[in-house]
């Protein structure tokens, strides 16, 4: 998506959209997209855990919680270019992650998943609408 992490409102909110860096490589070949405020407020609710090939992308969001939530995460904040502003790492449940200005999407990986996929304040990612 030519570096842009905004999303057609028609994208499929399935695990088989990815995360692709900036040269497109994927780096996360299971995306779910959150672009409805239902979809958003459910989020990672009820899932004993996430796969290391998995995660979910809120847009538009600029801030989380772990409220109700059995596992930590990984917060990744980027604002509408898809550049990262700011990565937390290991967010134990029922915390809340307040936004960051500029922030345009909200990225939720396994705890240790930023490090693992190498995501890095100031790089750039998109997402692969899936086909």
């Amino acid at each position: 998506m030519n570096g842009s992490s905004r999303l057609k409102r028609s994208a499929p909110a399935t695990a088989l959209n990815a995360l692709c860096d900036e040269n497109g490589n994927v780096i996360l070949s299971r995306l779910e997209v959150a672009h409805s405020l239902a979809r958003q407020a459910r989020g990672l609710l009820g899932r004993a855990s996430l796969s290391d090939d998995e995660g979910m992308w809120l847009e538009p969001c600029n801030g989380v919680h772990t409220i109700g939530m059995r596992f930590p995460i990984d917060v990744v904040y980027l604002d509408k270019n898809g550049r990262v502003l700011q990565v937390r790492a290991s967010i134990a449940p029922y915390r809340i992650c307040l936004p960051i200005r500029s922030t345009r999407a909200i990225l939720e990986l396994k705890s240790g998943g930023a490090e693992a996929c190498r995501i890095q304040e100031g790089r750039r990612y998109s997402v692969r609408v899936a086909d």
